[in-house]
């Protein structure tokens, strides 16, 4: 499934309130026909929930990754300016002596 088909996590909440609203129709319908409510049998469609379980799965996995991978991105950068830093301090040393700058 690519990422531009995966359903978002709005349109999975739509969805959701969609359902349960209908859900509540056919509640208040059976209410008006003086049904009990033992006799409405409210299905909830396992493969859909399935479904949206493994789309929301799949796009948290995807995320992770995005971040892990910024993460290592900020790491090797940090390192960067540390060794910027270490060789600044080095450069002062020898300039100015372990004194380093006075101003």
């Amino acid at each position: 499934m690519s990422h531009s088909t995966m359903p978002t996590p709005i349109n999975l909440t739509i969805k959701g309130l969609q359902d349960q609203v209908s859900e509540l129709q056919e509640i208040i319908e059976g209410i008006g026909n003086k049904k009990t409510t033992s006799q409405i049998s409210v299905s909830v469609p396992a493969k859909e929930n399935k479904d949206e379980e493994l789309a929301k799965m799949h796009s948290l996995v995807i995320e992770n990754e995005k971040l892990n991978y910024r993460i290592g991105h900020l790491l090797r950068a940090l390192d960067a300016k540390d060794q910027e830093i270490r060789e600044f301090k080095k450069f002062e040393r020898a300039m100015f002596g372990s004194r380093g700058r006075r101003f």
